[in-house]
């Protein structure tokens, strides 16, 4: 199967951190296979900035801005997905966060922000997708990890934590 034999025509989908690198890359792909793609991060330039890139492609795509982490924010995100679209077919947890610091260093403050981000957020974000996928009997919940999730690097204790 080839990527134009994938065909994602109609579908609804929420890429966090989509605004660039890795996020903006999927985003991309799953716009050109046919979605909407619905872009999040917390700097609207770099969302504005992928958003015309991505309908530059043939894509289809929007902003949505808000910070991953905040619980407030997530509940809005949602209300406003459904108020647009009634339905989300698609999301794709792909924020992290990482800080290398030397695992002596941390302040726990510092400790619970990157599981915030790397592994409540994604928890949190999958539950409100769950709840507009199971309404519609469909739905698809891709959760971006790291080879740090299994591999441990120097200044990596925090993030391999969360990403396993």
């Amino acid at each position: 199967m080839t990527l134009l034999e994938f065909s994602l025509d109609g579908k609804i989908a929420l890429v966090t951190g989509g605004g660039r690198g890795l996020g903006l890359e999927i985003a991309k792909a799953l716009a050109i296979s046919g979605a909407h793609v619905l872009v999040n991060g917390r700097n609207l330039e770099n969302l504005n900035r992928a958003v015309a890139i991505i309908n530059s492609v043939s894509g289809s795509a929007s902003s949505l801005q808000f910070d991953v982490t905040d619980e407030v924010a997530v509940k809005q995100a949602f209300i406003e997905i459904r108020e647009k679209y009634n339905r989300l077919d698609i999301l794709v947890n792909n924020v992290g966060a990482r800080d290398r610091r030397d695992f002596f260093e941390f302040e726990m403050d510092a400790v619970r922000q990157l599981i915030n981000a790397d592994l409540i957020a994604p928890f949190n974000l999958s539950r409100e997708a769950a709840k507009l996928m199971m309404e519609n009997h469909y739905g698809r919940i891709i959760n971006i990890t790291s080879i740090a999730g299994s591999i441990a690097g120097a200044g990596d204790a925090i993030y391999t934590a969360a990403k396993v």
